[in-house]
């Protein structure tokens, strides 16, 4: 009877000590959820990598595999494009550098409530007037499918404009119209190179 009475106090000790350990448990999807977020980010800023790294290597196809098929791209130069317009773009670029030094570098890449920010620059020679450009550009990135579904480019064209074009550029590159046959001429050239490439 004494040996039953103390198994019984014990459990009651051994309830009372476990009892604030079982509410202080965390929910048991508390630190899935966030792993599964983290995993996420690192796999996005994983993704910009990868793409800058195959930029500043020449490396189209690694650059278009981690876009998506439907990607959707902007910069002042070319405005907005999309899909095959993008891939077409990036060929007509680095095809352009090739006989020049193209040099890329990528810093600050980070990602905030799934949009992806970077910051790059690019120096080449301009093959049409042969203007030398160093161009300091801000990226934002949109993410869909494990892939980058929007990269979206933004930079001084005043100032970009007032390299490639040392002196027309200088005097008119602020100038919406200037700017806007600057995109115009871009568009076109790049609508002449698909023609040539399907």
């Amino acid at each position: 009877m004494h040996t039953t009475y103390l198994l019984f106090i014990r459990g009651l000790l051994l309830s009372a000590l476990a009892a604030p350990l079982l509410l202080a448990a965390p929910p048991a999807q508390a630190l899935p959820e966030s792993t599964r977020q983290l995993q996420q980010i690192y796999h996005q800023q994983a993704l910009i990598e990868r793409f800058y790294k195959a930029f500043a290597a020449r490396d189209l196809e690694g650059m278009l595999a981690v876009y998506h098929p439907d990607i959707v791209f902007s910069d002042p130069v070319f405005g907005q494009l999309k899909g095959r317009e993008v891939g077409a773009m990036w060929a007509m670029l680095l095809q352009a550098s090739e006989s020049r030094q193209l040099d890329i570098t990528h810093h600050d890449v980070r990602v905030q409530n799934s949009l992806g920010l970077a910051r790059w620059e690019a120096r080449y020679q301009l093959a049409a007037t042969g203007g030398r450009i160093h161009n300091r550009i801000s990226a934002r990135f949109g993410f869909r499918d494990g892939l980058i579904a929007e990269h979206h480019d933004s930079f001084d064209l005043a100032h970009w404009s007032a390299m490639a074009v040392p002196v027309w550029g200088s005097l008119l590159g602020g100038q919406p119209w200037f700017q806007s046959l600057f995109q115009g001429q871009a568009r076109r050239q790049l609508q002449a190179f698909q023609a040539r490439k399907p």
